[in-house]
């Protein structure tokens, strides 16, 4: 019997949003790349794929799916860690009763576009980002990702629906893509120096400031003994 000794392992802890935005980056160039070959012998409104196109064809669908399910992702982390441990989120419900909401309820029971719209600006202190030109698309993302999440069937349940294929080859796909990337940046405009934004991606950003005194900025330091 082969005995393996437990061993200690060290490393560097990844933020999960910018795993997440750099697996979208990657396949987004990829998908990008790929479907003008894909549609390059279409020549009139019909376009017919051939078995010879398979393997692209399948190949494109794998790098779109990839590229819009960890674009959500990136902002379902980005949402939820943005959300301080204390946060609580008072609304009234349907029958009029006021409800106090903790994180842990806000996680689990709100959706990613309600977080987004209605919890991260109270704590960012931003305007309305519905009324941001992006934010139709950021909403066809979520609702695209749900319908590859959770593919519906035809003909009494014994056929997948392929009708969310059809949105992935088109080109407008992409654009639904980026609106993660556009939520983002949206909030780093208004706060850019706190560790839930994504390192290494061209977000992040140190805030520096001039400090005429630094006891008035930490405070007055004590001598240690």
């Amino acid at each position: 019997m082969e005995i393996i000794m437990a061993k200690k392992i060290y490393f560097f802890v990844p933020n999960n949003i910018s795993l997440s935005l750099s697996l979208m980056k990657k396949s987004y160039k990829k998908a990008k790349n790929t479907l003008p070959n894909l549609l390059k012998n279409a020549t009139n409104k019909v376009i017919k794929l051939e078995i010879k196109d398979k393997k692209i064809n399948y190949d494109y669908f794998e790098e779109i799916i990839t590229s819009v399910i960890f674009s959500y992702i990136s902002i379902e982390a980005f949402s939820n860690a943005v959300i301080p441990a204390d946060f609580e989120y008072e609304r009234f419900n349907e029958k009029k009763v006021k409800e106090t909401w903790s994180k842990e309820n806000i996680e689990r029971w709100l959706t990613t576009s309600q977080k987004i719209a209605e919890i991260l600006p109270i704590i960012l202190n931003t305007k309305d980002i519905k009324t941001e030109t992006f934010w139709p698309h950021f909403k066809e993302l979520e609702k695209l990702r749900n319908d590859i999440v959770h593919q519906k069937t035809i003909e009494d349940g014994t056929i997948l629906n392929s009708e969310i294929y059809t949105q992935l080859l088109n080109p407008d796909v992409f654009r639904k893509i980026k609106s993660a990337l556009a939520v983002i940046k949206f909030f780093y405009d208004y706060d850019n120096a706190h560790p839930y934004f994504p390192l290494g991606l061209g977000l992040a950003r140190f805030q520096i400031k001039e400090v005429l005194n630094i006891e008035d900025e930490l405070g007055k330091l004590k001598e240690l003994d």
